[in-house]
């Protein structure tokens, strides 16, 4: 995950 915070990842606990 290059940039998380560009797309939120389900699953990953990434949601900004």
């Amino acid at each position: 995950m290059p940039n998380p915070r560009l797309h939120p990842a389900p699953g990953l606990g990434i949601t900004a």
